[in-house]
């Protein structure tokens, strides 16, 4: 009988790497608006906070990308889990200081993380999976990383309610410190150098890729980012924001268990289709949930639907950039970034001008309809 969890020997220290990182950053993650509202800050700083975090990762992700391909994925994810480190530093700084300076530079730390997290974990994973359990991986490196989002927002919603966040945000940092050890495991396993020239534009990908990356991205973020946000203010205690982002993480592990199951079967669309089309309609129930158990009701649908769709999305994702090559992964990248840039610039705008109602029910719709955008993926090919 097959194992429902297989990974490639080649991964396993990168799986690792990896998930102790996802543990550092899911004890803090959902946490941020919350440490900054709580700390005295304003509402519109919490988008401001995410709009300079885009703006600095879409000038920093050329050179990151050139630098990771001189010196290696396991170079660019060792500079990510430092940069991660002093996010959650300049963070504890400003929930200390009340200085937006510790902000600003939280803001940079985390484009940082992300310029080169991304980057690298895309190119290392993208040319060393086998394409016959590249699903199957790909949801074991994911069911790993869920099960430590159980844990995570619950460990860090109870040491945040009776703690405080100082304690909080030193564990996440002392753990990316702890990330960085299982990366010379990963120096036997590393491709030759990338010698393919890389250019900053978006022709590296197929025009249908940028549009379905880009609103794949407008969605995320407003799943992973702006929902937070609606937790500070509705929910606004690190116990029960733990806990409900705890049992919606629950649901996560069966969803892409089931989606990396299916899509070993060659059933990637399938997936895609049928986890977007959940994923649109809880963007929209967003805006009608007030009650603890419904948000808890949506928080974990989401996370299933997401975990579902993102599965096949990803796995289409490495399959092209296998083909492509690291250009495909720049051009992919620049398209996450515009996206980011251009959601958190209207919905700031949208912030300062009307109302935070607004503000929420804006940014749901917008992810509603940007769900779809995500079918544009090109189709995978022997």
């Amino acid at each position: 009988m097959r194992s429902p969890l297989r990974l490639q020997k080649s991964l396993v220290s990168v799986a690792i790497a990896l998930n102790i990182y996802s543990f550092a950053s899911g004890l803090i993650g959902v946490f941020i608006p919350l440490i900054i509202l709580k700390s005295g800050g304003h509402l519109w700083e919490v988008p401001a906070f995410y709009l300079t975090y885009a703006v600095v990762k879409l000038i920093l992700n050329y050179p990151a990308v050139l630098l990771i391909q001189k010196k290696g994925a396991h170079f660019g994810l060792g500079v990510a889990f430092i940069a991660g480190g002093l996010q959650t530093l300049s963070i504890l700084g400003y929930s200390t200081t009340k200085h937006l300076t510790f902000l600003v530079i939280g803001a940079i730390a985390m484009s940082l993380t992300y310029a080169f997290l991304w980057n690298s974990q895309h190119l290392f994973i993208s040319e060393a999976m086998q394409d016959d359990t590249k699903s199957s991986s790909i949801a074991t490196i994911a069911i790993i990383g869920q099960l430590a989002s159980v844990a995570a927002p619950l460990i860090g919603g109870l040491v945040g309610e009776y703690l405080g966040s100082g304690y909080l945000l030193v564990l996440s940092m002392l753990l990316c410190i702890a990330a960085l050890i299982p990366l010379k495991e990963m120096g036997s396993y590393l491709q030759s150098p990338n010698k393919q020239k890389i250019s900053y534009n978006l022709h590296g990908a197929p025009g249908r890729d940028i549009l379905a990356n880009y609103f794949f991205n407008i969605e995320t973020v407003v799943g992973v980012m702006v929902w937070p946000i609606y937790l500070a203010i509705f929910i606004a205690t690190y116990k029960s924001i733990g806990v409900i982002t705890a049992i919606a993480a629950t649901t996560t592990v069966l969803a892409t268990w089931l989606a990396g199951h299916k899509g070993d079967k060659g059933q990637d669309r399938t997936v895609l289709k049928e986890g977007v089309a959940v994923s649109s309609l809880i963007d929209v129930i967003r805006i009608f949930v007030t009650s603890q158990f419904w948000i808890a009701v949506v928080s974990s649908g989401y996370r299933a639907s997401l975990a579902y769709f993102q599965n096949a999305w990803t796995s289409m994702y490495y399959h092209h950039a296998k083909k492509r090559g690291l250009q495909y992964i720049m051009s992919m990248e620049i398209a996450c970034d515009l996206a980011y840039v251009s959601l958190w610039s209207v919905l700031l705008i949208v912030l300062l001008t009307t109302s935070t109602h607004a503000f929420f029910v804006s940014a749901f719709l917008i992810a509603a309809a940007s769900a779809w955008g995500c079918l544009l993926i090109t189709k995978q090919t022997k």
